[in-house]
């Protein structure tokens, strides 16, 4: 044989050895990310919005209803169950009945909507004719994005992203040629679609994204346009049951939540835009740098992929699902005040609109390959580097980070059954599983649900004071103690100290970027409190 020829047999195996080696290591990286992430969630610290769901699961486990147990002062609060839907509620809560108020079952089950968001995202890939690159690239932004960089713990983000993404896939299926309309398949697409808008009000633009990308896509494809609509009606139809049974038990239609969901957004000056009543708009770049170059990139990937010019029959399904991440980022640009923060809910259906056009051998023939194989790659090593970061600060802070040891130090230091005070987010779950009880020193909610603005704060701490006696949980090293309570803070009860770093941890932890409470649990002091005044 001549070496030529020789040559010739040998180059396709060792590039099918080469391929096979880049999508074994993909894999890797995506249970590895998994893993990791499961190991460390445990020894996150707890933050404000998980506390928002889990202080209300909790309150509904007593049997108290569906308030924050933490703004039990402030008992007219709008409940969150009337703006967000009682579906993350009602999980969680279920889960602290089966174990108590443990952190880490909640959190396992949020990481798992990640899972799912990645599942759907790739399926919807491969629906619409994206190669096994498109797929792979997909499976590992959406998880390295979705389970250590953007997630936060505790939030239900994900888990209600990844049910409207499933939702979808029916009628992706339903947009290429030889797809079939199965009852059962968009029944339960509509279900999800259903419980999806049942978790919280910001599944409503990725509503109004599908209802504008089937009705283009049919429109502009003529031969799948029948079964195109008929499938979307019927997802519709289930969706709108399936939500009405699930607000009926909290006396709320459809509706109706959507009303008072409009009323309360108009109060929120955080959260929405001038437009919907509150702040200005902004990118906050600063704070999204990552997030920012992700969607840059994805923008170039698509367009590349678009100029390869597909197959005729796989045009409909991109378009589809081009149109949907389109049409959900609109919204969002006009609605929301700092969009980019909320990578939930753009980025998996913008990574999916980008890959479903990653066709290696189109990329090739438009000489377009390395371009998009180069913004690929950056994508993912940025990912990395993020995540790399996170889970260094975790593990160079294991020690510092342990609940139990703050448990242990509240326990010891006041009487079963007291009321202490401190920060928002901060010591909720040291302080309720030591059997006390943790209250906010002023209403934190989502604005539109705050019951009363302008609440005197002195008089409700001197009613607590006078009726119970009180306690003032805080950090040391932290003077910005809200002045009504400041005033009232008399002598130090106990104090905990964190393990000390060390010389080399500390080195590498102040080389490291910025990561949220990068150096885990701060020492600790707890004050009485008393009255100014006395008691009468």
């Amino acid at each position: 044989m001549a070496p030529s020829q020789a040559a010739a047999g040998i180059l396709p195996a060792v590039r099918i050895s080469a391929g096979r080696c880049l999508v074994s290591a993909g894999l890797f990286t995506i249970v590895l990310c998994f893993a990791l992430s499961v190991l460390t969630i445990g020894r996150q610290s707890p933050w404000q919005d998980e506390v928002f769901v889990s202080s209300t699961a909790w309150s509904m486990a007593q049997g108290h209803g569906p308030r924050l147990s933490v703004l039990s002062q402030y008992p007219h609060s709008g409940s969150p169950i009337r703006f967000y839907g009682p579906v993350s509620f009602e999980a969680a809560a279920a889960l602290f009945r089966w174990f108590g108020l443990v952190i880490l079952p909640w959190r396992l089950l949020c990481l798992a909507g990640v899972a799912l968001t990645a599942l759907a995202g790739t399926a919807l890939v491969r629906i619409a004719g994206g190669d096994r690159w498109g797929q792979l690239a997909t499976a590992l932004i959406l998880t390295l994005s979705g389970a250590i960089s953007n997630f936060l713990p505790g939030r239900w983000d994900y888990a209600a992203v990844g049910l409207l993404l499933l939702s979808l896939i029916p009628l992706a299926r339903l947009a290429a040629h030889d797809g079939r309309r199965k009852i059962a398949k968009l029944i339960f697409a509509g279900a999800c679609l259903g419980a999806a808008l049942g978790s919280t009000p910001r599944s409503l633009t990725l509503l109004a994204a599908l209802l504008i990308s089937v009705t283009v896509t049919a429109l502009l494809f003529r031969e799948v346009r029948r079964r195109l609509a008929g499938g979307a009606v019927l997802i519709l139809a289930t969706a709108l049951v399936t939500q009405t049974l699930i607000l009926w038990p909290w006396g709320l239609t459809p509706f109706s939540w959507f009303a008072f969901v409009r009323q309360a957004t108009r109060g929120d000056a955080i959260n929405a835009t001038a437009v919907m009543g509150g702040r200005a708009w902004q990118l906050d770049a600063g704070h999204h740098k990552v997030a920012l170059l992700l969607f840059l990139a994805l923008l170039v990937i698509a367009a590349c992929g678009m100029r390869g010019r597909p197959e005729k029959g796989l045009l409909p399904g991109r378009v589809l699902l081009t149109l949907f991440a389109a049409a959900n980022l609109a919204p969002m640009l006009i609605v929301v005040a700092n969009p980019l923060s909320q990578s939930p809910y753009w980025m998996p259906p913008t990574v999916v609109a980008a890959m479903c056009w990653f066709d290696w051998r189109l990329l090739r023939a438009a000489r377009l390959a390395a371009v998009a194989a180069s913004l690929t790659a950056a994508i993912l090593l940025a990912l990395v580097m993020k995540d790399a970061q996170l889970v260094t600060a975790t593990v160079l802070t294991w020690d510092r980070r342990d609940t139990a040891a703050l448990t242990a130090f509240v326990q010891r230091s006041v009487p079963l059954g007291s009321v202490l005070y401190g920060p928002v987010g901060g010591y909720f779950y040291p302080v309720e599983q030591a059997g006390s009880h943790y209250l906010y020193t002023y209403e934190e909610t989502t604005p539109g649900l705050v019951s009363e603005p302008h609440a005197n704060v002195s008089e409700k701490l001197d009613a607590e004071i006078c009726g119970h006696g009180a306690y003032l949980i805080w950090p040391q090293a932290d003077a910005a103690i809200p002045g009504a309570i400041g005033d009232r803070r008399l002598n130090t009860v106990a104090a905990w100290e964190p393990p000390a770093l060390g010389p080399r941890r500390d080195s590498i932890l102040n080389r490291i970027g910025f990561v949220g409470d990068k150096y885990g649990y701060p020492a600790t002091a707890i004050y009485r409190l008393g009255n100014k005044q006395n008691c009468h």
